[in-house]
């Protein structure tokens, strides 16, 4: 006898197959209108870039148009009054802007590249994030322009106005600056690494935190600039003038600042390892709490400076004027001072083990508790009558007690 299905089991199968069927259907579905959300969405992207790139193909174009047409006319009409304000994200190439007038632009995240710029104006115009590298802005007038974030490699700016620009976290390296005016720019973060900048006008700037590695800075104006914690190592300063200039914990390491001009420049927590200071004049300085080793001060005059808590091992100091300077609990240990004018310093608790003081003169100085062990003093002057007085001093405190 055979056993037959009862109607139920046949009625459970049939809708198990027909719920089977709608999860398929219902896949399906998803799947269809998923891959149409997909494809809408890449052709929209596609066709907003390729207006995007329309758009920047246009400016690029309507800008290599301007010069064209306004090469033979004498008055150059201001490129915003043809082109308009906004003109972000173009990209030129071998282009001649001689004496355009960008001011007022928008031309942020651009890219520039081999341009000519000379006597260009760009006051006033946003050149952030813009990309430029081998371009010409000699004689240009860039007053009050912004250029942050931006790439300027091996740019020419010779002559240059920049006053009062904001040219904040940017590349400059490898650019010449020469006798650029970049007086009261901020330059904080900015990197001019290999540049030139000789006889420049930095005034007043700010370069916090800028570099200057092996930077050429001859001649060049730093009256009342900021650098703090600027990088200067193996840049070139001679005769530069750094007078008022505020550099604590900047870097000087083996930089060359013979003959420059330091007066009253805060310098404390300073690294000058293997600077050069060579007839600089550093009247009234301050570089307390600071590292020099090797750090050479021929000549120089330190005149009624600050070198407290500093440590100056094995620096040359000969020939220099240090009257009136204060080097107390310096280290000066294997240093050379032969005739140096020590005339009334303060030299309490420094140290001045195995160093060389040959005809210095040390009259009227405070050496108390200064450490002369293994010091070489060869008619030194003032050395045993300020030892005599301390002894006299000493000796008379412990009669009145």
């Amino acid at each position: 006898m055979i056993n037959r299905p009862s109607s139920s089991v046949q009625r459970n199968k049939a809708f198990a197959k027909v719920e089977r069927k709608k999860t398929l259907y219902y896949r399906l579905l998803f799947i269809i209108l998923f891959a149409s959300l997909v494809s809408y969405f890449f052709i929209f992207h596609y066709q907003k870039e390729t207006h995007n790139d329309t758009q920047l193909v246009d400016k690029s174009m309507s800008m290599k148009n301007y010069i064209y047409t306004t090469k033979k006319k004498r008055n150059i009409p201001k490129i915003k009054d043809i082109l308009g304000t906004n003109l972000s994200g173009v990209k030129i190439t071998n282009a001649d802007f001689s004496n355009a007038d960008f001011s007022g632009v928008d031309l942020s995240n651009s890219e520039f590249k081999s341009v000519q710029f000379n006597g260009a104006n760009f006051n006033n115009t946003n050149l952030s994030k813009v990309k430029c590298t081998k371009c010409d802005f000699t004689n240009a007038i860039m007053s009050k322009a912004i250029i942050e974030e931006a790439t300027f490699k091996e740019v020419v700016m010779r002559n240059t106005i920049l006053e009062n620009s904001s040219m904040k976290m940017s590349d400059f390296s490898n650019g010449d600056f020469t006798s650029a005016n970049m007086k009261n720019c901020n330059m904080r973060d900015s990197n001019f690494t290999s540049s030139l900048l000789n006889e420049t006008d930095l005034k007043k700037a700010i370069l916090t935190k800028a570099t200057f590695f092996k930077a050429n800075l001859e001649n060049a104006s730093l009256q009342e600039a900021c650098l703090y914690a600027a990088n200067f190592m193996y840049a070139n300063m001679k005769n530069a003038n750094l007078d008022n200039a505020f550099m604590e914990s900047v870097n000087l390491n083996e930089a060359n600042l013979q003959s420059a001009i330091l007066h009253k420049a805060s310098m404390n927590y300073a690294n000058f390892s293997g600077a050069i200071f060579d007839k600089a004049q550093l009247e009234q300085a301050h570089l307390c709490y600071s590292y020099g080793f090797k750090a050479s001060f021929k000549e120089a005059n330190l005149s009624r400076s600050f070198f407290t808590n500093t440590s100056v091992k094995e620096a040359t100091f000969s020939g220099a004027n240090a009257e009136g300077t204060d080097f107390s609990h310096s280290d000066l240990s294997h240093s050379n001072l032969k005739n140096t004018n020590l005339y009334h310093t303060r030299l309490v608790s420094t140290n001045f083990t195995s160093s060389i003081l040959d005809n210095a003169n040390l009259s009227g100085s405070i050496l108390i508790n200064a450490n002369f062990t293994k010091t070489s003093s060869h008619h030194t002057k003032g050395l045993q009558e300020s030892t005599k007085a301390l002894e006299h001093d000493h000796q008379t405190h412990i009669s009145n007690e």
